[in-house]
């Protein structure tokens, strides 16, 4: 009961207007440069001595996921990082509720989202960004910043491949995300390692089978830091791309002509590759 009762108070305290609405740094896998780390501590406003709250659950071994995350961030100066436990204990809880950055490790994002849910954490990191701390994460922990999360599940293979292999309708598997994105102003499906595993399949069949959203490939050692802005004097969100590599940003397609057959079709899809210090802006009510 008493657990139950801190999330609640969590949930309230981070409920707002969104004045101080935090942000996200999405992380798309692979290397992990001491630059890097920095740009998303410092993107969190971190002092030394504040504490990161690292979320492991999407590993089979979350230890060890702990470990090589609190070595990366010591790489970068933080040397104050706690793996938040599964269930989390109270003391967990309670750094939820006012640490700066949450970061999420790689492993399986439906792993990592039953946990969440199994927990009822979910509206906790909402929370979180509301009362504006950053949530990060990396290659898993990217795929749930979105609505919508793909599982790299096919329903037309019987085994894991790290890409497609083909594009084809009725072949992804999706699962619900955390949505973080999304209330940020981005309707887009986050996918990660990006062009290191040549993701280009995936992305497309994305865009057939989720009509309105962007997709994001983030390639690895790469990052996408979605953030509060100005634009123009209006407020507005801005990604921008941090680190080594590339961003493709597949923009929504004039047109996903109904299925006929098992292959895919779009008409009029743009693209945009991105790489470290170029923006994108969306202001509230408008696309991005």
């Amino acid at each position: 009961m008493i657990r139950v009762l801190l999330i609640a108070a969590l949930c309230a305290t981070g409920a707002g207007d969104g004045e101080g609405r935090g942000g996200l740094f999405i992380v798309g896998g692979g290397a992990r440069p001491p630059a890097l780390m920095r740009a998303a501590l410092e993107a969190a406003g971190w002092q030394p001595g504040d504490t990161v709250a690292f979320v492991p659950w999407a590993s089979e071994e979350p230890e060890e996921s702990v470990q090589y995350s609190a070595e990366s961030f010591a790489a970068a100066g933080c040397s104050t990082v706690r793996g938040i436990a599964f269930p989390p204990t109270e003391e967990d809880l309670e750094l939820l509720g006012r640490t700066k950055l949450i970061w999420f490790g790689g492993g399986d994002q439906t792993r990592l989202l039953a946990a969440s849910r199994s927990a009822g954490l979910d509206p906790v990191w909402r929370a979180a960004l509301d009362r504006g701390a950053l949530l990060g994460g990396t290659s898993a922990g990217a795929a749930v910043m979105s609505a919508t999360a793909l599982t790299g599940d096919q329903r037309r293979a019987a085994e894991y491949s790290a890409s497609y292999g083909s594009i084809l309708t009725d072949n992804a598997l999706y699962t619900d995300g955390f949505g973080l994105l999304d209330a940020l102003g981005f309707r887009a499906v986050v996918d990660q390692h990006f062009i290191a595993r040549s993701r280009f399949d995936r992305a497309l069949t994305a865009l057939a089978d989720r009509p309105g959203y962007e997709v994001w490939g983030i390639d690895e050692a790469t990052a996408v830091w979605v953030h509060p802005g100005r634009c123009g004097g209006a407020p507005c969100t801005v990604a921008e791309v941090v680190g080594d590599g590339q961003i493709v940003r597949f923009h929504v397609p004039e047109a996903a002509p109904a299925p006929r057959d098992s292959l895919v079709r779009l008409t009029g899809v743009r693209l945009d590759l991105l790489a470290a210090g170029d923006t994108v802006a969306v202001i509230p009510g408008r696309a991005p």
